[in-house]
């Protein structure tokens, strides 16, 4: 029970990250490999405002999802969108790119020196099993299941959502639902930049010290998730992402000293997943 307990929390934060991932693939077929250090990049300038500049952690959390956003969004604008007709594999570099422009913005502007920003709610949110569950893993369960079930809501139940499902497979059918797709992929590459920064806002100040390249060590989790889930799938992204998180915390309770033991399981059992379903849980052929 404590183990599910704490998977459950760690894992809504993965299944964050694959939510942005999954929307992203899902909408142009491209895996963005930017998605980590994009959530760093959030917690470095949030760090900057609210221990160097005095701003409330709220006001400065808020002012780096809207910073990195408008990141993402300027990469799909001059990046993604004249490029929309180049081999997948040209564009999957390019978020590789801006991934390492990312890290080494973060070098030059603050060095590499470990940093700490502390949470902005300490103590036991609520105890389960014996297990304290921290407010920001709360935070971080509750957030992933309602963005999870909004996204479902606005692709489901909206024209500009169905135009999202459609815009990957059928591109002529989306212009003549009067949707414009550089508006579809605005949305995707701005709403994966938001959701990678609030993973970076959740889970590294409840870690503790942080340094470039800290979130995209996570990224390789949430893209397990997303893997697991089905890559077209955004329910897929959190049962996948809740997966992972209790998979890894059952490793963890069972190899309590060997963490490469642990990370080779977490990965071997992703993979032979693959193996028999290549698709995902939930993911389409198509």
């Amino acid at each position: 029970m404590q183990t599910l307990v704490v998977g459950i929390s760690v894992g809504a934060i993965y299944g964050l990250l694959a939510l942005g991932i999954v929307l992203v693939y899902k909408t142009t077929r491209v895996l963005n490999f930017a998605q980590g250090e994009l959530g760093t990049f959030a917690v470095y300038i949030a760090w900057a405002l609210i221990t160097k500049s005095d701003w409330p952690w709220a006001a400065g959390a808020l002012a780096a999802i809207f910073a990195v956003t408008a990141i993402g969004l300027a990469f799909e604008r001059f990046v993604i969108r004249p490029n929309v007709d180049a081999p997948r594999l040209t564009l999957v570099i390019a978020t590789v790119g801006l991934g390492l422009a990312l890290y080494g913005l973060e070098v030059g502007i603050w060095g590499l020196s470990p940093q700490l920003l502390a949470p902005p709610v300490t103590g036991c949110g609520l105890d389960l099993a014996n297990v304290c569950v921290p407010p920001v893993r709360l935070f971080a369960m509750g957030t992933t299941l309602a963005l999870g079930l909004g996204l479902l809501l606005l692709l489901k139940r909206t024209t500009f959502g169905l135009g999202v499902l459609a815009a990957a497979h059928d591109p002529t059918t989306v212009r003549l639902m009067g949707v414009r797709l550089s508006h579809i992929s605005m949305f995707a590459w701005g709403s994966a930049a938001a959701l990678a920064a609030l993973s970076g806002l959740i889970l590294l100040p409840a870690i503790g010290t942080f340094t470039p390249f800290a979130l995209t060590l996570f990224f390789l989790r949430g893209l397990a998730a997303a893997l697991l889930g089905g890559l077209t799938s955004l329910t897929g992204a959190f049962i996948g992402g809740i997966a992972i998180g209790v998979l890894e915390a059952g490793l963890q309770n069972a190899f309590p000293t060997a963490s490469g033991i642990v990370e080779a399981g977490l990965f071997g059992v992703v993979l032979a997943v693959l193996l028999l379903r290549p698709r995902g849980i939930l993911g389409s052929t198509a």
